[in-house]
């Protein structure tokens, strides 16, 4: 709700519930992982895979597929 006051213009959500409801009031939405890829390709992070092992030692779930995904796409322009 707050994002549709404010006129935000993307949000950032991991959670698939609030996602959906996002996309239903037309937000852009991105999550961690897409976070990390932007950041990863403007060098703002050196490495991407040790981000993913960090988020792993604290309990977060990646699949295998979601993190080949993110580093195809930080590799590509």
């Amino acid at each position: 709700q707050n994002a549709l006051i404010h006129k935000v213009a993307t949000v950032v959500i991991d959670e698939k519930l609030g996602r959906r409801m996002a996309r239903l009031h037309e937000l852009r939405v991105t999550g961690s992982i897409g976070i990390l890829v932007k950041a990863s390709k403007a060098r703002l992070i050196p490495d991407l895979n040790d981000c993913f092992n960090r988020m792993r030692e604290k309990g977060v779930w990646i699949s295998e597929t979601l993190q080949e995904q993110a580093l195809h796409a930080a590799r590509s322009n």
